[in-house]
């Protein structure tokens, strides 16, 4: 009998403030009332909401080894251990559909690695479902979407660079590419010219594609200009 609990009809309206009064009517079972009112104010909890996203929204120009990070302004998931990880919730969906492994880095910072290089040139959509449910019970009351482009492949670097002298005649020639490429097209949109013929060699790569090395099958000639050219019909992996 000293404990009062009061429920509304319909449930607390979300991010809302409350008066609470209670009057001197109010009587104890032995007829005494209270001295004086008591009221106090609370507020309900608001709603879930994304704080912040990289790449932010509209970004042009992104880099094809970008990671999707999202932050809510409030906890969404609770502390678990390492065994639990795989039953927390996977929140967002990208179009073009994008493989990749996501994690929760805190409880309110969702972090997407993708597995394979992003399209160039591309513009993907990034979407965070309605419907998620913070920790303390607010609720993302409606989907999230952002958009952001990716870079066209690029090149990124020449090895030598470019009216260098005192070439060593052995000299291979590199060129770093900003994404994996299409190694038969790029590989037959380089050239390395010497008075406007071709060099004989042969070409290797790395392991994700993105720099190619071209090895001369015999050794620069003294006091030579050369010309590295690379095409616009190389392509990336994924085509542009």
């Amino acid at each position: 009998a000293r404990t009062a609990n009061f429920t509304p009809d319909g449930g607390w309206q979300r991010n809302t403030e409350y008066a609470i009064m209670l009057d001197t009517n109010a009587q104890a079972e032995n007829g005494l009332s209270l001295e004086d009112a008591v009221m106090f104010d609370m507020k309900t909890v608001g709603p879930l909401e994304v704080a912040a996203v990289v790449p932010e929204p509209d970004t042009q120009g992104i880099t094809a080894d970008a990671r999707l990070i999202v932050t809510f302004n409030r906890p969404v998931v609770p502390l678990v251990s390492t065994e639990e990880l795989d039953d927390l919730p996977q929140p967002i969906s990208i179009e073009p559909e994008l493989e990749g492994v996501g994690e929760w880095m805190n409880t309110a910072i969702y972090v997407f690695t993708p597995s394979e290089a992003l399209k160039g040139a591309t513009t993907y959509t990034v979407t965070v479902a309605g419907g998620l449910i913070s920790v303390d019970g607010a609720e993302l009351g409606a989907d999230y979407s952002w958009s952001f482009k990716t870079l066209p492949p690029q090149i990124l670097n020449i090895t030598p660079s470019d009216s260098a002298s005192s070439v060593l005649l052995d000299q291979q020639v590199s060129v770093t590419f900003s994404q994996p490429m299409d190694k038969p097209s790029t590989e037959a949109a380089f050239s390395l010219l010497h008075s406007g013929n071709p060099v004989e060699g042969t070409i290797e790569w790395n392991e994700t594609a993105t720099q190619l090395t071209f090895v001369p099958n015999e050794n620069l000639e003294i006091e030579s200009s050369y010309v590295i050219n690379v095409a616009d019909s190389a392509t990336s992996a994924s085509g542009e």
